[in-house]
């Protein structure tokens, strides 16, 4: 375990990337006709699960060394609520990318202006995003930004420590084992943990925290998507059989006979 009282505390900048999505319990996604793309002023729209633990990680790492956290999302107006709901459980800035020629960019359009945000705010330490979004599930915005930035880049992180030693680096715990390293650093963290819930300051402070507005023009980020979407084709994805793994084979029979379903079974043997 690491004795945290060896590290001296360092003021680290951090940036966390946050996007909605389709709620999940929405029957039917809404296309547009002519772009293909997803209509999502029709469609109730949620914090992305993943970067919901971007965020929770964030904030242990400021309680730990100190420094900043900043979001960042890039959408429709209304996107401004999400921020500000976000702001009732811990932050210190947060800016909303919102412009009707961003309408269906793709994630190379989506890099690219979040590159030019980062620029225009200085740079960071430390940029975090969600391994994937369930909209997209590319998982390709995290390693374009870092390409884009000239920043180092990790992927499928579940925890990161800081060094001061060396001018600065991350030791990041991996499922492939842990790596080091320099800042600045772009890494995509995966769901491993749970965003806590605000506290009644925070959710008093929250009606009046200033969510800043970024456009195109003011960033300098005039770019055309690299992707269309030609055709979208609807598949039936067929029944989902549930699997029951059974210690013995006496189970098999009770099983079929009391559950009255059909049941894909795998032996434990």
């Amino acid at each position: 375990m690491t004795d945290w009282r060896r590290i001296r505390r360092t003021t680290v900048k951090i940036l966390v990337c946050v996007k909605q999505v389709p709620d999940s319990g929405e029957s039917q996604a809404a296309l547009d006709s002519k772009s293909h793309t997803l209509r999502r002023e029709k469609m109730r729209m949620t914090l992305n699960p993943v970067d919901g633990c971007c965020f929770e990680t964030a904030l242990r790492m400021k309680e730990k060394y100190g420094g900043s956290v900043s979001l960042v999302s890039m959408g429709r107006p209304e996107t401004a609520d999400m921020l500000r709901s976000l702001s009732a459980i811990g932050g210190d800035a947060f800016y909303l990318i919102s412009d009707a020629k961003l309408a269906g960019a793709d994630t190379y359009a989506t890099a690219f202006v979040l590159g030019r945000v980062v620029q225009f705010l200085g740079g960071f330490d430390l940029i975090l995003c969600g391994e994937r979004t369930t909209d997209g599930e590319t998982g390709q915005v995290g390693p374009s930004l870092a390409a884009m930035l000239e920043y180092k880049f990790a992927g499928g992180i579940t925890e990161i420590e800081l060094r001061k030693e060396e001018g600065g680096y991350a030791v990041c715990y991996t499922a492939k084992g842990v790596l080091k390293y320099p800042l600045p650093l772009v890494a995509t963290v995966k769901r491993n943990c749970v965003l806590r819930y605000p506290t009644l300051t925070g959710l008093r402070r929250a009606d009046g925290r200033e969510i800043r507005i970024l456009d195109v023009s003011l960033l300098g980020a005039d770019v055309e998507p690299l992707t269309q979407v030609i055709a979208v084709e609807r598949k039936e994805v067929g029944k989902r059989w549930p699997v029951w793994y059974l210690p013995e084979k006496e189970g098999l029979k009770r099983l079929l006979t009391e559950s009255g379903l059909d049941v894909a079974i795998g032996m434990d043997e």
